[in-house]
């Protein structure tokens, strides 16, 4: 068979999450994206359920068949899938989408600073933008561009024919997938030796593409694969169902970790599943503690996405208990062929007002199930308000579950969010799990009332605490990722023998054969030789930890990243886009600064621009004479061709970070995201590949090592201070770490806004200055937050607040 768009995208759909084929739709419409139009592209279309993506599915498309890597941080998407990808674009989220994107594109490079993408790209990107918005608008562009072309001034010929192609070509995915599908269809049932099987696979990835012929796939099950006469769309992804039990969930693909209760459906393929098996020989509760002891989970995997298939039988709410305070907040469930998404539910008692506090203490109350002789009895309406006042204040509470395991969970998490009691844990409180026949309760710690899911949940947060102090609780995972280009050629540099670098930095061997100290500290006799061990070098004087040899000369001569690679291995390297360097500031013009870069060869003049939000030179706190750490954006024009300099440029914090953390060079460790602002305030979200941890690896002992990469970026001005935050998968926790150094006591989400609580005293804190934690807190996390006193209506907060911001 030909290998034909529609073919290839098939292909790569049974090597690819088809969440992350989605981004790709989107990525589609730039000529190029690089990782920041990737996070902006998720954020932006992918945060509200069903449709959200979790952070690693950016890198995961950038390492996918389905993009080409342009060069370093910029990347392609595959010309020959390029207009399938659009189809299913437009197929999959409807016309609008693609106008969506279009004017998010366009706003991205309205914003880029100068130098950031070459001219011909911008106007590439620009152009894109526009033929969607505006195709004869677009067309007329390109006329003008080709008759100035023409006459020896603006873009390219070359350019101009290139960009014509591209906006010009449009064959019809449709036609290339009908072929395909008849092609592969024909080679199913020729069963042609060896060739049935793959054609086969190629007939499933064709069926899940969009504008596949509805049914395809079941009629492949079934072995009546037609050749596609019925052309109807499929339905949309998120009203998919399980096709039976014990059958596949394709709704839950988004789903890296299933755990399974017995009996329930499987889980899609590529899912990882946990069984979580119950002894029939033992009680139910410590039946489910052991199941969850045998299934190997630790906190680590309740990182991501985790959801929970449940089963027919009572011993689906035991387990369900037993994960929710083993994970410590509620997970998302699948029973009776529908998806429950209780992780988007905050625990709010406001949602449920109650008839006001009994007159006297209500010892045992029952919640569902026939009324129960000598106990009072409630019902599992949530708008009854006798029966929530029954359920929030009873001291213990027996559940009678409906027969439905769909019912019985969503009435069991709405019991638990009436009775939580404020500001204890959020899952405390569970009731037991009853019948309704058993005997009449005679007091408070009546054991005969049920299975306790309290003492349920309270074990397995036990069990967590007890993984904890072991030790053998991992550290939070992520996917491993290639190492970028900057960082292979600091770890490269680290393996030069480290005793040539001393000798350049002059360095002497005294008399018991030990090497002097280049740092400028003072030294002692005694002191002042350095101990080396495994290629780094430690003075006890002046650092506290050993020092790789990048990290030597940068400690030693002030060197910017870059500038002591180039030291290190004695390249004669050129400056480029990206290039990290120290200049010093000459003279201050109205909307740049003139210096002169210092460490690269003979000094050089270059241009350096002031941070964005100063608007000029003048506004900024830079004078004569101050040192910066800065990255080459770009080049003035020809003949000059200045080096175009910033100090906030996208990637020096990382390079900077490279230096001093080892760990990140080996890929043991990532940065999944930074908000910054110049010479304020910078939090980075880290995450760890491996069991190191992350959080410490960038803070280092003694907190050197951040307190280090600030002295370089701020040598000589700025207090610019570093947050270290901790990633999560979950967007509840996540804001919660961003939100460092203050507690968050409460907060909702809804699409992309949030609204946290803050204790009184912390709310200064919180906020910050001028908003500054806030505002770093959510575009890490990719929300727009606001923070509010302890005790405000948190429903109503969110609300005023989304409405007072209109646009996404």
């Amino acid at each position: 068979m030909t290998a034909t768009a529609a073919s290839r995208l098939a292909i790569v759909h049974r090597r690819v999450s088809p969440r992350v084929i989605e981004l790709a739709y989107h990525a589609a419409v730039p000529v190029a994206v690089d990782p920041d139009l990737i996070h902006l592209l998720r954020t932006n279309f992918f945060l509200d359920p069903p449709d959200d993506l979790p952070y690693e599915a950016e890198a995961e498309l950038m390492l996918s068949p389905l993009v080409n890597e342009l060069s370093e941080g910029l990347y392609e998407v595959d010309p020959g899938l390029r207009e399938v990808l659009l189809h299913g674009l437009t197929s999959r989220f409807g016309p609008d989408r693609s106008r969506q994107v279009a004017v998010l594109l366009e706003q991205y490079v309205d914003r880029l600073p100068p130098g950031h993408w070459t001219t011909e790209l911008e106007n590439a990107q620009r152009l894109s933008a526009l033929g969607v918005l505006d195709p004869q608008l677009a067309d007329e562009w390109l006329m003008n561009a080709e008759a100035v072309s023409a006459d020896g001034a603006g873009p390219g010929r070359e350019w101009l024919v290139a960009v014509r192609r591209r906006h010009e070509y449009r064959p019809d995915p449709q036609e290339s997938l009908r072929d395909d599908i008849a092609e592969a269809a024909s080679a199913v049932a020729t069963d042609a030796p060896g060739g049935r099987r793959a054609a086969e696979e190629l007939l499933a990835g064709l069926a899940r593409l969009p504008g596949a012929p509805s049914g395809l796939l079941e009629r492949l099950r079934d072995g009546t694969a037609a050749t596609g006469q019925d052309r109807t769309d499929p339905p949309p992804a998120q009203t998919r169902r399980a096709t039976g039990a014990g059958g596949p969930i394709p709704e839950l693909d988004r789903y890296p970790l299933a755990l399974r209760a017995p009996g329930a459906p499987q889980a899609p393929a590529g899912t990882e599943t946990v069984d979580l098996r119950m002894r029939a020989d033992h009680d139910p509760a410590t039946a489910a503690i052991d199941a969850l002891r045998a299934s190997g989970l630790t906190a680590a995997h309740f990182r991501s996405r985790v959801v929970f298939l449940a089963s027919d039988g009572p011993e689906t709410l035991v387990l369900y208990a037993a994960v929710c305070g083993f994970a410590g907040r509620r997970i998302d469930a699948y029973a009776d062929g529908a998806l429950l998404r209780f992780s988007d539910r905050g625990p709010h008692q406001d949602e449920f007002p109650d008839a006001g506090r009994p007159p006297r203490y209500l010892e045992w109350a029952q919640a569902g199930g026939p009324p129960a002789s000598g106990i009072p009895t409630a019902s599992l309406d949530p708008a009854d308000a006798s029966s929530v006042t029954l359920i929030r204040y009873a001291a213990r509470l027996r559940f009678v579950p409906p027969a439905s395991p769909r019912a019985a969970l969503e009435a069991f998490v709405t019991i638990v969010d009436i009775r939580r009691r404020r500001p204890k844990n959020q899952f405390n409180r569970f009731p037991f799990l009853s019948t309704g026949r058993e005997p009449v309760p005679v007091a408070k710690k009546d054991p005969h009332q049920g299975v306790d899911l309290e003492w349920v949940r309270a074990a397995a947060e036990a069990y967590r605490q007890d993984l904890r102090r072991s030790g053998d609780e991992a550290p939070e995972i992520v996917a491993s990722r290639p190492v970028g280009g900057h960082l292979r050629h600091i770890a490269e540099a680290n393996q030069v023998d480290i005793r040539r670098v001393l000798a350049r930095l002059g360095s002497t061997l005294d008399e018991s054969g030990r090497w002097t100290c280049p740092g400028p500290h003072q030294h002692d006799d005694e002191l002042g030789t350095l101990l080396i061990r495994d290629n780094r070098a430690r003075c006890r004087t002046c650092w506290p930890e050993a020092l790789s040899p990048v990290r030597l000369a940068v400690e030693a001569r002030g060197l910017s990243p870059d500038e002591a690679v180039r030291f290190v291995t004695a390249e004669s390297t050129d400056l480029e886009p990206g290039t990290t360097v120290t200049a010093r500031i000459e003279r201050q013009e109205p909307a740049f600064f003139s210096c002169t870069v210092m460490n690269w060869g003979a000094p050089r003049t270059a241009l350096l621009t002031p941070p964005p939000g100063t608007g000029t030179a003048t506004r900024t706190r830079w004078v004569p004479g101050d040192v910066v750490t800065a990255s080459v954006t770009g080049f003035t024009a020809p003949p000059a061709r200045l080096p175009v300099l910033s100090a906030t440029a996208h990637g020096l914090i990382e390079r900077v970070m490279a230096v001093f953390v080892a760990e990140l060079c080996s890929g043991q460790v990532v940065i999944m995201g930074i908000a910054r602002v110049p010479g304020a305030r910078t939090k980075i979200a880290v995450a760890s590949t491996s069991r190191v941890r992350a959080r410490a690896a960038f803070i280092g002992l003694g907190a050197n090592r951040i307190q280090a990469a600030q002295r370089m970026l701020h040598r000589t001005s700025g207090q610019e201070r570093i947050e270290i935050i901790d990633y999560a998968g979950e967007r509840h926790q996540f804001l919660r770490n961003a939100m460092n150094p203050v507690q968050v006591s409460d907060l909702r989400i809804k699409g992309r806004h949030a609204v946290v609580a803050l204790p009184e005293y912390q709310t200064s804190a919180g906020i910050g200055s001028g908003g500054l934690n806030v505002q770093l807190a959510g575009q890490l996390v990719g929300l727009k937050v606001r923070a509010v006193d302890h005790g405000a209506d948190l429903q109503r907060e969110l609300d005023r607040f989304i409405a007072e911001s209109p646009f996404r």
